[in-house]
């Protein structure tokens, strides 16, 4: 009998500041990527901008955020470039999960989406981190997950100028009470996980710096959807007229 196949790595691509090496930035990048790697692998294969190949380098974000199966979103410092490229995940309609440092204020487009606390100065903290994120995959993972986001929220008005945006306001304002009671209840989970648990720790991946120990976390996670194409949101560069490093991204996306 012929060998089954094994099942098939899915993608999680972190959007979000680098920073220079050997600083601060770098530093909180590389323990979110660690982190993430702690909460999704081996289910998914982690990925970083700074991984890609050669060529533009632009191009290549924009091609790895229409073909992941997760996009983490860190917002941490301010960074334009993590906002520019959270807009190509929410307009392609990707899964997006969005982090932001322990301490900062989430930016008013974005301060009605679920975002996950980071802060790698505690290990218990980091933990608590790892397994939030392994529950919202999961809940972002379920038959019938629909991504919701202010760009979508605005393209349907748009294209659907009759539509009562009043019971569209209240379904949003319901939507939004649901979510401020689910985030109640998994801080509760989560804060009753930190005291109650007894952490294994493992030793920290070489160049961290920092801590010199983890929680290690695993867990089955569940297959997230296909990606939507752009063409019908953007339209071409040419009946566009635009000529933008996004558009033309995306152009050379969609022909190949």
């Amino acid at each position: 009998m012929p060998d089954k196949e094994a099942p098939q790595q899915r993608v999680c691509f972190i959007i979000g500041p680098i920073g220079e090496a050997g600083s601060e930035r770098r530093r909180h990048a590389d323990w979110v990527r660690f982190a993430i790697k702690g909460a999704l692998e081996p289910t998914y294969v982690v990925q970083r901008a700074d991984e890609g190949h050669p060529g533009r380098i632009f191009e290549d974000i924009v091609r790895r955020i229409r073909t992941a199966d997760l996009i983490v979103a860190d917002l941490s410092f301010g960074n334009p470039n993590a906002f520019y490229e959270l807009a190509v995940a929410h307009q392609s309609q990707r899964k997006v999960l969005e982090i932001i440092k322990v301490g900062e204020t989430t930016p008013f487009d974005v301060i009605d989406q679920r975002n996950i606390r980071f802060n790698y100065e505690r290990v218990e903290e980091v933990d608590a981190f790892i397994e939030a994120l392994k529950v919202q995959e999961e809940v972002i993972s379920r038959e019938g997950f629909r991504p919701n986001n202010p760009i979508a929220a605005a393209l349907a008005a748009i294209e659907n100028p009759d539509v009562d945006r009043a019971a569209v306001d209240r379904a949003q304002l319901e939507s939004l009470v649901a979510t401020v009671s689910e985030n109640q209840r998994d801080i509760a989970a989560l804060r009753s996980l930190v005291v109650g648990s007894h952490l294994d720790r493992y030793p920290l991946a070489p160049g961290l710096g920092g801590i010199d120990t983890l929680v290690s976390s695993g867990g089955g996670l569940r297959k997230l959807g296909r990606p939507i194409s752009l063409s019908t949101m953007t339209g071409s560069p040419v009946e566009t007229g635009l000529s933008h490093p996004l558009v033309d991204a995306l152009a050379r996306h969609e022909a190949k």
